[in-house]
């Protein structure tokens, strides 16, 4: 057991250690700078910093072995999956461009390289977190339909897809957590800088968070539909594999929808995409987040 904690542990430590290092590197090079790491809102937003870059540091050790399992899936589909991580990539930084190089009214930031830090993270969080992330779902989406394009009845049938499911779920809960960690992280820095008087509530508005993490909410439903959907098409397959429907007038008619009914509640085939959005708790925890930092302004 120890041998499984530690590798954790000392993720845990390295990805705390790299958030604060990386934001405190010659933070007090510049008399503006040392007095906006004096602060508490600077406080607050290094303590998102570094529990995101925990976050990073975790990400791949815990997916390790569900991306080894699914690599598999990926030939003959390398064409796709290339275009599909371009996109992903153009999608993730364009908040980054606009914020920085589009943007009317651009903010000087008081930390010392600002600029470079925070595009330090937007590589990491996309490298460590946000690619491995998008790569299982997009390789789960091809393994089931391999595995379920024609199923059977045999005695791993069900409980592989219910390992497909669960995997899936475990992707989408690394992504929401990420999208969630940045939009608490965006609203931090808002408020870091109004204090320090590098910007003003009219130039930096709240409405910015809210809009931020409704992008990256959308971009996460928009990657994870497709999959969720091949997951609800395979699971349905299973069920008439296991419970073929019989003619209406047949005495075994009831009997084997109530066995559906069973079979469609293990397989958990009648939820909405929104229900299974963890409840929507990670979907809608970045507007959440949003709203919770108007409500303390």
């Amino acid at each position: 057991m120890s041998t499984k904690i530690f590798p954790i542990i000392l993720l845990v430590v390295c990805g705390l250690s790299f958030g604060v290092a990386l934001i405190l590197f010659q933070a007090r090079s510049t008399p503006e700078s040392e007095a906006f790491i004096q602060t508490v809102e600077f406080g607050v937003w290094l303590f998102m910093v570094a529990l995101t870059c925990l976050m990073m540091f975790t990400t791949p050790f815990i997916l390790a072995r569900d991306l080894k399992q699914l690599w598999v899936y990926r030939r003959g589909h390398e064409a796709d999956l290339i275009f599909s991580v371009l996109s992903l990539a153009l999608l993730f930084f364009v908040p980054y461009i606009y914020t920085n190089f589009l943007g009317e009214g651009k903010i000087t930031y008081p930390l010392a390289y600002h600029s470079i830090k925070v595009i330090i993270l937007f590589i990491l969080g996309f490298l460590l977190v946000a690619l491995p992330g998008a790569l299982g779902i997009w390789l789960i989406r091809l393994g089931l339909i391999a595995e379920f394009q024609h199923p059977t009845v045999e005695a791993n049938t069900i409980k592989d897809f219910l390992h497909d499911r669960e995997m899936l779920q475990r992707f989408l809960l690394i992504l929401g957590t990420l999208v969630a960690l940045t939009t608490l992280m965006t609203s931090s820095l808002r408020n870091a800088v109004i204090v320090a008087g590098a910007s003003t509530p009219e130039n930096f508005p709240v409405i910015g968070s809210l809009i931020y993490g409704a992008y990256f909410t959308l971009v996460l439903i928009i990657l994870y539909f497709p999959a969720y959907s091949q997951l609800l098409e395979s699971g349905r397959r299973v069920r008439d594999v296991y419970c073929p429907l019989p003619l209406p007038d047949t005495a075994e008619w009831e009997k084997v929808l109530a066995r559906r009914k069973v079979l469609e509640d293990t397989l958990q085939l009648n939820q909405s995409v929104q229900q299974n959005l963890q409840t929507g708790i990670i979907v809608l925890a970045p507007m959440l987040s949003g709203i919770l930092s108007v409500l303390l302004n």
